[in-house]
């Protein structure tokens, strides 16, 4: 792990000048400076929960800079097992699609109504007027 690696768009330049991507590694040591510039110790359980997340999150595409910024608010929240969940908000937040209240209120009423009218197959099946054997049983 470096301590300060030279960033590069398409990865991290090593001590040994090999380029490779940005790691789970690579966001606990930019946390764990965070961490110590802002007098926040770091347990190592809360590293090792955070550094699982991490990976997850890389693997699963999300940009470095999501990454450390969610391990970054899970530490500062004491949210630890959210990491990915503030990782989530953050990505569809820095793309414009992240709902109001009001807009999530407005789609649970939507959605709430289409399944109470009678058209609606789960209407159907919550009460019964649905079944799969056709023969009313």
């Amino acid at each position: 792990m470096e301590k300060y690696p030279e960033r590069l768009n398409n990865g991290m330049v090593r001590a040994n000048g090999e380029i490779t991507p940005f790691n789970a590694g690579d966001a606990i040591a930019a946390l764990s400076a965070y961490c110590d510039a802002e007098g926040i110790i770091l347990a190592p359980k809360t590293k090792a929960r955070v550094g699982k997340s991490a990976k997850a999150l890389l693997q699963a595409g999300f940009p470095p800079g999501i990454v450390v910024r969610a391990c970054a608010r899970a530490v500062e929240t004491n949210w630890i097992g959210s990491v990915e969940d503030i990782a989530q908000e953050m990505q569809v937040l820095s793309v414009g699609k992240r709902m109001s209240r009001a807009q999530y209120r407005e789609s649970l009423d939507e959605i709430s109504h289409y399944i109470d009218t009678a058209d609606s197959l789960v209407w159907q099946i919550i009460r019964g007027a649905t079944h799969t054997n056709g023969d009313g049983r």
